[in-house]
């Protein structure tokens, strides 16, 4: 897996690739936070009070569930292939 816009050199070939015919990349990027593909995991995050507002109001993922706690926090759970996007997500938006 690669991202484009971390692409540094070019080179144009005569060489060609085809994807399998039934490949469907939706189908295959479905589960991922971001852009990796790994193993699937069930990932659930307690959201503090604080983070509840922004992290509630917007669709991280297609598998998100959200629910409201008794505190004002969220809980949001995820199914997600592989681990290291995601956590990278948790860590941006704690102390």
């Amino acid at each position: 897996m690669f991202v484009l816009d971390r692409i540094k050199m070019l080179k144009v070939t005569d060489e060609r690739f085809d994807p399998p015919k039934d490949f469907d990349l939706n189908e295959f990027m479905r589960h991922s936070f971001k852009v990796m593909h790994d193993e699937l995991y069930t990932v659930k995050i307690r959201i503090s009070p604080a983070w509840a507002r922004w992290v509630g109001e917007r669709i991280w993922h297609e598998s998100q569930k959200v629910a409201g706690l008794a505190d004002g926090g969220l809980g949001i759970a995820f199914r997600v292939a592989g681990l290291d996007e995601i956590k990278r997500w948790i860590l941006s938006i704690g102390p």
